[in-house]
């Protein structure tokens, strides 16, 4: 499912499916089983908000294997709202496993 909900205060919350979320690195298990992503880039426009998110899973080892291999734990937030910089912490279930991407240089 595709959904952002943003908390505003008490009063104000909002609801959207406006965005875009762009992979841009990965990291392999140990044991090359598993595939998960590790950053990426969230961009969207709400309630005449910019948001320019870059999301980034900054350790291994926060794989669970029970009952079903996934990927839990801490993830670092920086970037823009309306220009101005930010940055937070957030939390991170990653339940996709990739392929691991294939690359060669020519």
């Amino acid at each position: 499912y595709r959904t952002l909900g943003i908390y505003i205060d008490s009063l104000k919350q909002i609801t959207t499916r406006e965005f875009t979320l762009e992979r841009l690195g990965f990291r392999c298990t140990s044991d090359n089983v598993m595939c998960y992503s590790k950053k990426w880039r969230f961009k969207t426009t709400v309630n005449n908000q910019e948001i320019d998110l870059i999301l980034e899973a900054p350790k291994d080892g926060y794989e669970v294997v029970l009952p079903f291999r996934f990927y839990e734990g801490p993830m670092n937030i920086s970037g823009t709202v309306n220009g101005v910089k930010v940055t937070g912490s957030g939390f991170a279930e990653l339940l996709h496993n990739y392929a691991r991407p294939q690359i060669t240089i020519n």
